[in-house]
């Protein structure tokens, strides 16, 4: 569900494209490549930029999810707050929530963070009022992006397609798209196995060399 209610009886319009996932995939790429996936869409003025940096993690990958906010329009918006909303199985990596205006990282030092909200989690920050601008003017453009990294847990289950997405509130409304995505889907982990210890010549049992050796040591003793 994707809906954004608008500030100043502005018509909500979303448009949403999907790109990229298994692309990677479907070109051949090895199983231990990751597979980005990105995802585009406009509501109203506002166009937004999903990216998560590997669709198809395995069980203790760490994944970087990251959302740009931009304008199609010289109005003006400031970023009140962000959620990013994620599946329960995957957990918040401590002192990875981030805000990047383009040049400069902004770490953010305690965001909310839930692990669990009935089936999904999220993170959440908030800002004062004209901390986050986004601008698309001759001079003033600055497209913010909002990113977090997660560590896939053992409760993603391999093969099931995983929603993502996220909420935002800002001067000139607020945006719900909770499962937006792109989805992520768990790759099975490659069991590891030890092969067998080799037996080198003489060392075996049943060879005889060691009783030979002591033999001839007992016949030189003799003489």
């Amino acid at each position: 569900m994707a809906y954004r209610a608008i500030a100043r009886g502005v018509v909500a319009c979303a448009a949403a494209t999907s790109a990229v996932g298994a692309l990677a995939a479907v070109l051949g790429a090895g199983p231990a490549a990751a597979a980005p996936g990105t995802i585009n869409w406009t509501d109203g003025s506002s166009q937004f930029t999903r990216t998560i940096s590997n669709t198809s993690p395995k069980e203790g990958d760490v994944i970087t999810v990251s959302t740009q906010f931009a304008r199609n329009s010289i109005v003006d918006e400031y970023l009140y707050s962000i959620k990013d909303e994620h599946p329960a199985c995957l957990s918040y990596v401590a002192g990875s929530a981030k805000m990047n205006n383009g040049t400069t990282d902004y770490p953010y030092k305690d965001p909310e963070v839930v692990p669990d909200d009935g089936g999904s989690g999220y993170v959440g920050v908030s800002f004062s009022i004209t901390n986050w601008p986004v601008q698309n003017r001759p001079l003033a453009h600055q497209s913010p992006v909002f990113s977090v990294q997660y560590k896939v847990g053992p409760d993603c289950a391999p093969g099931t397609a995983l929603t993502t997405g996220m909420e935002y509130s800002g001067s000139l409304g607020s945006g719900h798209y909770s499962t937006q995505g792109p989805s992520i889907t768990a790759s099975q982990s490659t069991p590891t196995t030890t092969p067998p210890p080799t037996t080198g010549p003489g060392t075996g049992p049943g060879t005889g060399t060691g009783s030979a050796f002591a033999g001839l040591g007992s016949l030189s003793a003799a003489k």
